[in-house]
This record gives C-alpha cells, structure tokens and sequence, in this order.
C-alpha cells in the first residue's frame, strides 16, 4: 500500500509567492524542440503554493479539472480542483482523511475519481463520483477488511467502473475491482504470488473488453516489472515480466512499470524505472509491445550518475508517445543524502516526447518539481500535472500548458 510520508529535514533554494504565478525565462532549465512554434494554442504555468500535490489531470470541453489531494501523509484531504483553460481555478473540492490517485471523465460528463483512506488498521480503497459542479454525488469505500487502496479507475464500456490497486493479502497483492454505475462492487479478483508483494498501478480497458493491469512483483532478491493482461471478468489471458537485468556489482535492479495502456496499433505503451545502484544509471524507462506482452523495443533516457522516474505515458496523434515523470540528480548513492535534505536543485520535473520508435523528439525539465501525468489537448498542446518539490514532498500543485512542442512560456524564443 502505497504510504506517503514528508521527511522533516528541509533544504529551501527556492522562494515561492503565496498567489499563483507565470513562469518567466529564469524557471526554464532546458527545452530542445523540434519543427516550428505554433502560437495558436494556450501556453501557461501555473502554480498554488502549500502542501496539495495533483496526480491525474484530464481535459473538459472548457477547462482541466485534476486529482490529488492536499498533504502527502495520512492527514490530507482529498483534492478535485477545476480549473478553466487559462487555468485559474473555478472550484475546488475536497475529502476528508483521503488521497486521489486517479481520474475519469464519464459519460455523463461527471467525473469519477479513485484513491485510498485510512481506516483504524490499514487503508480501503475509496471511489467519489463527482458532478461537473463539483459537488459529490456519492462515496463508496471498498476493501475494509483486509484493506487496500486504488490507484487508476476508469469508466467501462457497460457503463460501470474498473479500479486497479494493491489489497493487503498475504504481503500485499494487485487488486481488481469491478462496479455497477452506482458504485455498487460486481466482483473483485487479487493477482500474486506466495511470499512476494504485488502492486498494480495503472489500469487500462482493451478493446476486447478486457483490462492491462501494469506494475511490479517484489520478493527478498528481485524487483521486476509486471503486467497482466485479463478478460472482461478479470480472469487473467497472460502475463510478462520485465527486467533490466543485474547492476554493475551484480545486483538485480529494482524494475518497476509505473503506467501503461492500449496502443493505437492494438499493442501496449508502457513506462516505469530501473533503480541504479551505487554508480549505475537509473533510468526512465519505455516499452513497447506486442498484443501479448512481448516486448518490440525499449529505451532508457537519462544519464549516468542520475535516478529518473518514468510516471505517465500516452500515445498522441502523430504516432509518438508523450511521457512524463522526473529527474533526481546525483547518482543513487548521494541521492540516499540528498533525499534527506529535499534539495531543490538537483530534482526536476521531466516531459519527454518521442516519435512512434520511441526516439527522442524534445523535452522540458522544470527544476524542483515532478510532473505525475500528461494529456494531449485538442488544440495539439499538452497538459501536464504534478507538483513543486521532490516526489515525496510536495509543494503546491503545478500545472502547465504546453504548445505542440513543449513550450509553455510566451516569452521564450
């Protein structure tokens, strides 16, 4: 179950306002683009100071409206904001004692949103389906007892809702659930193995009827990427395991698939991490597969001596891919000290855009910041969602508008 917890030591470099604020020229660490500038569509940053932290971010026929949730720890409140297309806000909305961690527009145009609560031994999964208002139409908790948590929800095709997540059997499995349009649980299946941990951490509806779970399996000795493919009913059709192999000591690398869905092409887009050790690159990482799991390609982007965290990924309209996530700096080791301190200065919010191979196209890195997810608006920008700070430490939800080649600040040439 996925605990968040805020380290006391902090370490301030940045001294942030109490309003939000556009970006300028001196918040821009690197930007590489390719192919002319349009200035047809919107470009903005914008920025709300405190502890909420935005996880999910989807666009509305007349604004953005994102999940999250207001304190990375235990204590928080649920977070649904909406903003409109300049993105200012027009209402925001909180839970109580909860967290978001995924979003889903529904056909009703309301919204469906999925995270987890604490109850007074673990955690429950909880679904809050929320009017275009943002007033709540209702709540429902789910998984009590053993007690669990959902990360990605999404709406079906009979109308229904599919939430991915893990739930506290035997040290931890990935959890399935099923619901009616009301919420009400239709079935729920758990997905793992004896004396491991399992963890799923995104979901996706094939177009078969079925659902991607992506994630990881974790025991004493290996970490690796995880994905199972199953039918409408959650009856598993396969699974496959992906790792990036030993450590330059010859230690398994900590492989994890963060997110992933259904490519155009009827295959699968993936993205997680491998976990450097000691002087070994940490990277963020892409897949592509075939229908059944089996990998075509993949590629690291990152550097030696860096840690860098792969978080979202989404096919766009020109046959790439946008993925986003975030650079931790200094190699592992020093990281172990630096995620200590908070330092501002090495951690950076990353967007990588790629073409259908998965080579490089552009990207923009926003220092002292980590972007948690990214959509392709209709104007041929991007949105993209996350929060100022390191991954665990947040502060204040970040948003930012993107033309179609990364760039967000009007006065960048």
């Amino acid at each position: 179950m996925k605990k968040k917890i805020i380290g006391i030591f902090v370490m301030t470099l940045l001294i942030t306002t109490i309003v939000p604020i556009s970006a300028d020229n001196s918040n821009i660490d690197t930007i590489r683009k390719m192919g002319n500038t349009s200035l047809s569509n919107e470009r903005w940053m914008k920025y709300y100071p405190g502890t909420s932290w935005a996880h999910v971010v989807r666009e509305t026929n007349d604004g953005y409206v994102l999940v999250g949730a207001t304190d990375v720890d235990d204590t928080g409140d649920g977070l649904v904001m909406k903003v409109d297309k300049n993105g200012d806000e027009i209402w925001t909305t909180t839970v109580p004692n909860c967290a978001f961690e995924g979003l889903w527009i529904c056909s009703d145009n309301e919204y469906i949103v999925s995270g987890w609560q604490p109850t007074e031994t673990d955690n429950c999964g909880i679904l809050v389906k929320v009017y275009e208002n943002g007033d709540i139409n209702w709540t429902k908790t789910y998984g009590e007892t053993p007690g669990g948590g959902f990360i990605q929800v999404q709406q079906t095709l009979d109308g229904g809702y599919a939430c991915a997540g893990v739930i506290a059997e035997q040290f931890g499995n990935g959890w399935l659930l099923k619901t009616d349009a009301d919420g009400n649980e239709t079935w729920n299946r758990t997905y793992g193995f004896e004396n491991s941990q399992e963890y799923f951490h995104s979901i996706h509806e094939t177009s078969d009827g079925g659902f991607i779970l992506p994630g990881w399996t974790a025991s004493d000795t290996i970490t690796d990427g995880w994905v199972v493919k199953t039918d409408a009913e959650g009856n598993v059709e396969w699974q496959q395991y992906y790792d990036t192999g030993n450590s330059n000591i010859g230690l398994d690398k900590l492989d994890n698939i963060n997110m992933g869905r259904q490519d155009f092409d009827g295959g699968y887009i993936f993205t997680g991490w491998s976990s450097a050790t000691l002087m070994d690159r940490g990277a963020f990482w892409f897949l592509k597969t075939d229908e059944n799991g089996s990998i075509m390609w993949e590629k690291n982007y990152g550097k030696s001596f860096f840690h860098d965290l792969g978080l979202w990924i989404e096919p766009t309209s020109d046959g790439g891919y946008i993925a986003v996530g975030k650079s931790y700096g200094i190699g592992t080791l020093l990281n172990i000290i630096q995620y200590g301190l908070w330092m501002p200065l090495w951690n950076k919010l990353w967007v990588i855009k790629t073409d259908s191979e998965g080579n490089f196209s552009w990207e923009v890195t926003y220092r002292d910041a980590t972007a948690r997810c990214v959509q392709e608006t209709t104007d041929g920008g991007y949105i993209i969602a996350g929060h100022k700070g390191p991954y665990y430490g947040t502060k204040g939800v970040l948003l930012i508008k993107t033309d179609e080649n990364g760039i967000y600040n009007l006065g960048y040439e």
